[in-house]
């Protein structure tokens, strides 16, 4: 049976232009999944598998995590204008199965927030960003652990109605602390995901929080295009992306590009710490992450500091 997952060979991009010019690009490939179909990973490929033991695998608790200390910090807020009573409760309808579940995260904390299962993790933030018909499928454009490890700079939730009409997309950035901030993107031109943002996320020292991101995510088909760059008021700062080629998902196609890069995550985080060095070398100025903490927002599993107090804010608060 033809899977509707596949690979993706890509050659990513990054050309920074101030305060000093830097420009890199290097091959990579990632995974396309579509969830509905675990099963048939199972009978059809030896080499991966979701939440299974697979020498590559998807870990669905790898993505938009509920953070441990969500329980003392799950005070509901009313006066915020997408908060779940007023979001998801303006009728007199009776909550959904998936309604109940986020009121019952929000009562019983981060215990219940981590028993969701992914596609309900993904429900979440997709209201919480204003969509209001319900996520059934999900495909992501990730990268999966391989030797068990990896290491996911950003991964893309393409978000489906049980009709496969394509409701939003998820950008799931993260950074080098093990933080991800989900941002939700609802406009299309052309078939492409086309918004700008406020960052408000540490990820990388050499940017500043309060600058954009701005997102063209194009749906992947037999060719793959996403771009997210980073702006200062109208002048672009760094111009990131990446463009890939469909390969088929079979045992045959990992080998191969296992083959030409068997430690693809490792060489990821890497090439980051690589690029950072040669960035401080240029002179670029160098921001610490404990800076500005209020201008870090909307996080997922945020960093505990030394003293034990946690940076940023919970990004499920309000369920």
């Amino acid at each position: 049976m033809s899977l509707k997952s596949c690979l993706f060979e890509c050659e990513i991009w990054h050309q920074r232009s101030q305060p000093k010019p830097h420009v890199f690009s290097h091959k990579h490939f990632m995974f396309y999944i579509a969830l509905e179909e675990s099963k048939l990973f199972h009978s059809q490929l030896r080499l991966f598998g979701v939440d299974e033991s697979r020498l590559c695998v998807l870990r669905s608790q790898d993505h938009l995590p509920s953070d441990n200390h969500l329980s003392s910090n799950d005070q509901h807020r009313s006066d915020d204008p997408l908060s779940y009573d007023e979001h998801h409760r303006s009728d007199d309808r009776e909550p959904s199965r998936e309604q109940l579940s986020a009121d019952d995260a929000h009562t019983s904390g981060s215990s219940r927030l981590e028993s969701l299962s992914l596609i309900e993790r993904v429900n979440l933030v997709a209201r919480r960003g204003g969509v209001r018909e319900k996520v059934e499928k999900i495909r992501i454009l990730t990268n999966v652990r391989i030797f068990g490890y990896v290491f996911n700079p950003i991964s893309i939730f393409y978000c489906l109605s049980a009709d496969e009409k394509l409701l939003c997309c998820i950008c799931e950035v993260g950074n080098t602390f093990g933080e991800k901030k989900p941002f939700v993107l609802k406009d299309t031109v052309d078939a492409v995901f086309t918004e700008r943002q406020k960052k408000f996320f540490y990820v990388s020292p050499f940017t500043e929080l309060n600058q954009d991101f701005e997102f063209k995510i194009g749906i992947p088909g037999e060719e793959l295009f996403v771009s997210i760059d980073t702006l200062n008021g109208g002048d672009f700062v760094v111009k990131s992306g990446m463009r890939g080629r469909r390969v088929e998902l079979t045992d045959r196609n990992i080998r191969r590009l296992l083959c030409r890069n068997p430690l693809a995550s490792l060489r990821v985080i890497a090439l980051i710490h690589l690029h950072a060095f040669f960035l401080w070398l240029k002179g670029v100025p160098f921001h610490q992450k404990y800076e500005n903490l209020d201008l870090q927002k909307g996080i997922l599993n945020p960093l505990r500091t030394t003293s034990g107090a946690t940076q940023g804010n919970y990004y499920y608060d309000d369920y």
